[in-house]
């Protein structure tokens, strides 16, 4: 179960942030997963609950955002979203895309004290 290594890369990124700016913990922080980014996110959810505590997260709120998918088809030019995990273009149904958003975990907001 790889959430585990993502939660543990979370936690020690956040802890960065905090170092790099003198401050003690975290607040508040915003992530956004992407569909196809490989996480699961309940798993992760229960993974960083057990693993944060501790941490500069232990008291932090968590929001996340689930990022469909964004395709731009290379046939027809258009700019598509889903919630599908389809890589093919609904308009004319190419393979043939580019796929500009939904394949990554980002960290997008954080507020520290």
């Amino acid at each position: 179960m790889h959430e585990y290594s993502v939660v543990q890369s979370f936690i020690e990124l956040c802890g960065d942030y905090v170092r790099e700016n003198d401050c003690q913990r975290v607040l508040e922080a915003k992530v956004k997963v992407g569909i196809l980014s490989g996480i699961e996110l309940g798993l992760f959810e229960r993974a960083l609950e057990t693993f944060k505590v501790g941490s500069v997260l232990e008291n932090a709120k968590i929001e996340y955002i689930t990022q469909p998918l964004v395709l731009e088809c290379r046939e027809c030019g258009e700019v598509s979203e889903t919630s599908k995990h389809l890589v093919q273009c609904p308009k004319c149904q190419s393979s043939e895309v580019k796929i500009l958003d939904g394949e990554e975990m980002t960290l997008l907001h954080l507020e520290m004290e």
